[in-house]
Order: structure tokens, then C-alpha cells, then sequence
């Protein structure tokens, strides 16, 4: 059985910053690259206007979800390329929270909290492997 306590909460991942710090990112490098204007790539991006693509590139707001995917396709670039270590770091914010998670559930022994458990082995055993 894999100890999901210290897999969850050690090595690295323990002291990593909270996600609230802003998405590392090249899109601006990559769109210049490109020729794009703001205006030219925040369609692309699904941002609706060029100034919230502008505060992206600053630094001052993070990219969606579906930004990000996009920003991946529009370029050809892997989200490590695009995003270094923004993988990384949702790996560390998952392993956190399921620190967590496992800490209030380890001792309760209904059904529910055993599937809970099995979950949180099953992420323990991925957090070091390797996410698509």
C-alpha cells in the first residue's frame, strides 16, 4: 500500500507557493514572433478583448483554461513550451489539497470514506508520475 500521507505531503511539493502567484507564459514573445497584433490574437485565445490579453502578457491576470488550450494549438507548442512549469505547479496545488483531503478522512472507516481514500492513494501514486 502506498503511504498517500507522505506522497502527498513530501518532498518538494510541500513547500511550493500557493497558486495564487501569476502563469509564467511566452505568449507575448510568441505572438511578436508571429507579426500578431492583441487585437489579431485574442479571438484566437477566446479573450474577448485586446486590453484582458494585454494585462495576460503582463503578468496581471492569469489566461483561462480554454486560453491556454488555444494558445497551445495556435503556436504548436506542448503547454511546458508555452508554460513553463505551470504543470508543476497544478501538480502541487493537487497534491496539497489532497493532503488535506486525506488528513480529515484517514480515520473515517464508512464506505464512503474508504472510496475517498482510494482516490487520494490513486492521485499519491500519480503525483510523481507522469500527467498527459
Amino acid at each position: 500500500m502506498i503511504d498517500v500521507r507522505a506522497r502527498l505531503s513530501g518532498g518538494a511539493h510541500v513547500n511550493a507557493p500557493h497558486m495564487q502567484r501569476k502563469i509564467n507564459h511566452r505568449l507575448r514573445s510568441e505572438r511578436m514572433k508571429w507579426g500578431l497584433t492583441q487585437k489579431e490574437l485574442a479571438p484566437l485565445l477566446f479573450i474577448r478583448h485586446a486590453t484582458q490579453l494585454c494585462r495576460i502578457e503582463r503578468g496581471l491576470r492569469d489566461p483561462s483554461v480554454a486560453s491556454v488550450f488555444a494558445s497551445c494549438l495556435v503556436f504548436g507548442q506542448s503547454l511546458d513550451q508555452l508554460f513553463p512549469g505551470f504543470k508543476g505547479r497544478i501538480q502541487d496545488e493537487v497534491g496539497r489539497q489532497a493532503h488535506k483531503l486525506f488528513v480529515r478522512v484517514e480515520k473515517d472507516k464508512s464506505p464512503q470514506g474508504q472510496k475517498k481514500r482510494e482516490l487520494l492513494q490513486s492521485i499519491a501514486s500519480r503525483q510523481f508520475g507522469s500527467c498527459p
